[in-house]
């Protein structure tokens, strides 16, 4: 279709993403007509950052954007990255005076804070964010749930999914409601904050077993509160 199409930019991007995309595939077909590839980090900046997950501007991706506050763990806004200098200059021109003016000092210093500390710890972070997606995945199986998995494994990001039928689907939200969160056909997890906060591979299994409880109508609120009181500091800083 993109080769049908030859749209000016392809945009990768997802709210669930568990695998790596294609990039290399996809900019060697979109760069064979002149288009350019974007690839929408935002859920996953903190891993790439980290070298745990795909590079995309490596792997051929003109454009890398992205959200400063999800796995990357910076305030509230977004990024835009690339290494192509003539792109850099457009974007510059296009974007400055006309969707963005004013410049928020107080935000460009938390994000030089969190930049420095991605530089000097995103690796270790990045690598038992990943650890505890997949061992959660695990936990969570052991558990009697059904955690979605293919030929790959069940996630090479910080997200981790449960599945649902419509049927299922409707006594899990109505479970999740009553607690307080808004899901709709599934369940996402992220161990991104978990992580940062000091759990390891030990509280994913305990997690697990919360998640299922709950999910069976089981007050947890007790114990889900103990667990989280005894990670109050932040690492990685």
């Amino acid at each position: 279709m993109v080769s049908r199409e030859k749209p000016d930019a392809v945009v990768l991007g997802a709210s669930l993403i568990l695998y790596p995309m294609p990039v290399r595939e996809l900019a060697e077909t979109v760069h064979n007509y002149g288009g350019v590839v974007v690839y929408d980090a935002s859920h996953v900046l903190g891993l790439v950052a980290g070298g745990v997950f795909q590079q995309p501007l490596k792997e051929g991706a003109d454009i890398m954007i992205g959200s400063t506050h999800k796995s990357f763990f910076g305030p509230q806004g977004g990024i835009i990255l690339t290494n192509d200098t003539h792109l850099a200059k457009k974007i510059e021109e296009n974007t400055f005076h006309k969707f963005v003016d004013n410049i928020h000092f107080n935000r460009v210093a938390a994000l030089a804070v969190a930049l420095d500390e991605i530089r000097r710890h995103g690796k270790m972070y990045a690598t038992r964010v990943v650890d505890n997606a997949r061992t959660l995945a695990e936990s969570l199986e052991k558990a009697g749930l059904k955690p979605f998995r293919n030929r790959l494994g069940y996630t090479f990001s910080h997200q981790v999914y449960l599945p649902y039928s419509v049927d299922e689907a409707a006594h899990v939200c109505n479970v999740l409601e009553k607690n307080h969160i808004i899901a709709d056909i599934g369940v996402r997890f992220g161990t991104c904050e978990v992580t940062r906060r000091g759990m390891g591979l030990r509280q994913m299994g305990q997690i697990a077993k919360l998640v299922s409880s709950a999910l069976r109508g089981e007050d947890v609120k007790r114990d889900a509160v103990t667990l989280a009181n005894r990670f109050k500091s932040i690492k990685y800083t």
